[in-house]
């Protein structure tokens, strides 16, 4: 009886290490998992600020009544302003208190648009009147 009394201390002794092992690497865990994320929503908002350049340029070489959707999906938050001919989108991570910014210049832009997007947000661009207007949902 005193043998299995030894090897339920002993038990409870490496549970014990083990998850105060943790508890002394679980911000080091948490700080990696919050940069991965934001390493992904900035690649994420890299290709959406490409890929609506490039729906900007082909709409410029479409005719009017001419439309195109793009969905923007970030991890965390984004901010989109379009002024004058500059589209900016800032990426935010709220756990990390970083950002990081990309612009893309774009032709024949009818409007200006701010938006903070925090979930999947479709965008309409159509051209008319020889110019591109931009609605979120």
């Amino acid at each position: 009886m005193k043998n299995r009394g030894q090897v339920s201390l002993e038990y409870l002794i490496v549970v014990g290490a083990f998850l105060a092992m943790l508890l002394v690497f679980m911000p080091l865990l948490v700080q990696t998992h919050h940069t991965g994320l934001f390493g992904i929503d900035a690649v994420k908002a890299e290709k959406f600020t490409q890929d609506f350049k490039s729906a900007v340029d082909e709409l410029n070489i479409l005719g009017n009544g001419s439309r195109t959707k793009l969905t923007a999906n970030p991890v965390d938050e984004w901010s989109l302003q379009i002024s004058g001919n500059k589209l900016i989108l800032t990426v935010k991570s709220t756990e990390l208190e970083r950002i990081k910014k990309f612009e893309v210049e774009l032709k024949n832009i009818a409007n200006q648009l701010s938006k903070t997007i925090s979930s999947k947000t479709t965008f309409l661009l159509e051209k008319s009147a020889g110019k591109i207007t931009i609605r979120a949902n």
